[in-house]
């Protein structure tokens, strides 16, 4: 259950957040979202009928929604959003999915946690600084 979030079941307010709002795709999901004026969070999620076989979307939708649940309290408050679950061959797990909803959030910036992480500079040093006893260090 999802405690930050209400949802969306009406047509016209999925089409409000599709006709009004933006959208960014990955590879297991299409995210619409639509800032709106109270606070809180309502989700929609979708499976295109492209999905062949109802099993098939019913559990597309509940790993959007489990992923969704789990990545609800670092999420921005405000919007309307509606995922929408893409065609996959593969069958990924609630963690694959959860990742690319988490990287699609961060890109369109809803994302609370907006700390840039560590770039490796290909010399081992994950820091980026110098090594202080020069290249070839003797221990």
């Amino acid at each position: 259950m999802m405690r930050f979030t209400a949802t969306l079941k009406m047509n016209y307010e999925f089409a409000r957040v599709y006709h009004k709002g933006k959208y960014a795709a990955n590879r297991y999901v299409v995210v619409h979202y639509l800032k709106k004026k109270t606070p809180g969070n309502r989700l929609g999620v979708s499976c295109s009928r492209k999905v062949k076989g109802s099993v098939r979307r019913n559990r597309r939708k509940r790993l959007l929604r489990e992923s969704y649940r789990l990545l609800e309290p670092g999420l921005e408050q405000g919007y309307d959003i509606v995922l929408i679950a893409r065609d996959w061959r593969e069958d990924p797990g609630c963690a694959a999915v959860a990742d690319d909803i988490a990287r699609t959030m961060r890109r369109i910036g809803l994302m609370k946690d907006r700390t840039p992480r560590a770039r490796d500079d290909g010399e081992g040093n994950r820091d980026g600084k110098q090594n202080p006893a020069g290249d070839n260090p003797v221990l």
